[in-house]
């Protein structure tokens, strides 16, 4: 059962964000909720990172728990994170990346959040979407507001949460840690193992300012890329989506892992009709891989073959109504 003012401990992975760092810091030391711990896991940053970090600990190490870790070479960030949750000594965890920023009460949201129900397990929120220069250029939401369960996420084939605005009950690190190298996309997998162990609840505010660099190859960097090359990068991300989601299926029983492998079923059918848009073995118009992109329902595999197949079916039953016509069958 968590305590009233239960200890958070907030866990900040840090590479090379020397521009955005400072901010994010005092972001978190300014929270509402003020019974928080700082872990700064800092994986050889190769900028002014590490200035920066020990200018913030002078400042506020007398008044909040500062943890600095400093690698003496670069390890990756899922050997970073394995190694910094070591650190905690909290009852939950919140994730935070270096480059993003917290609203000042997100905290406080996230204990509320956890309190309200004692079988949630992991709690997030919708973000703002801010550009390298701070400009807000749109709203991150990846599912529905309010509880949900982990059935939700393996239908779907995705965590339904933004996984930079996570957190989770840190008696459940045992479950989580320590995560196999050959993966990514931690902040996708750790919702769902905590989901399946309880329940996931999403905070309808936008409660982090999630940060979007021009090198990022997902859905949201691949709007303004054309042909072939979006193509790639979305057959790219499924190979990584589907990679993740076998490993997590070794961690559900029962009917969760065989909804969730009927999802890998799927994914891995729409990555081969992909990849061989990709090669040019099937042709699909940029408009319509537009459309198959904005399409966040879970029948987008559907709606990728009629997109792919629906002009020469038309023509395939042209054909053969008139071939009858001729032969007097119809």
């Amino acid at each position: 059962m968590m305590g009233r003012e239960p200890l958070v401990s907030v866990l900040l992975l840090s590479y090379n964000h020397e521009k955005y760092l400072g901010e994010c810091l005092y972001s978190i030391a300014n929270q509402s909720y003020k019974n928080i711990e700082i872990i700064i896991a800092d994986d050889c940053s190769s900028d002014g990172s590490r200035q920066i970090v020990d200018d913030f600990v002078s400042e506020f190490s007398s008044s909040i728990p500062i943890k600095p870790i400093k690698r003496s070479e670069n390890v990756g960030i899922i050997n970073n994170i394995n190694d910094a949750i070591e650190y905690v000594e909290g009852e939950v965890v919140v994730i935070h990346a270096s480059d993003d920023f917290s609203r000042v009460d997100r905290v406080e949201k996230i204990v509320q959040a956890f309190s309200s129900n004692k079988n949630i397990k992991y709690v997030g929120s919708e973000a703002r979407a801010v550009n390298v220069d701070g400009d807000v250029i749109g709203f991150y939401k990846n599912g529905p507001a309010g509880l949900f369960t982990c059935d939700e996420m393996c239908r779907s084939g995705h965590s339904l949460i933004v996984g930079a605005t996570g957190a989770w009950l840190s008696c459940l690190n045992r479950d989580i840690f320590p995560l196999p190298t050959s993966l990514n996309n931690e902040d996708q997998i750790i919702p769902f193992i905590c989901a399946s162990k309880g329940l996931v609840f999403n905070i309808s505010e936008a409660l982090v300012d999630y940060r979007f660099h021009e090198s990022l190859s997902g859905i949201w960097a691949s709007i303004g890329i054309r042909g072939d090359e979006a193509v790639r990068h979305r057959v790219k991300e499924l190979d990584n989506q589907i990679l993740n989601l076998k490993f997590i299926a070794q961690s559900l029983n029962g009917y969760k892992r065989i909804l969730l492998c009927r999802t890998v079923d799927s994914l891995s059918l729409e990555n081969a009709l992909l990849a061989k848009c990709w090669l040019g073995r099937i042709k699909i118009s940029h408009r319509c891989f537009s459309l198959y992109m904005n399409d966040k329902s879970a029948g987008r595999l559907a709606k990728l073959i009629i997109l792919i197949f629906s002009k020469r079916l038309y023509f395939w039953f042209i054909r053969r109504a008139r071939s009858q016509k001729i032969s007097g069958s119809i």
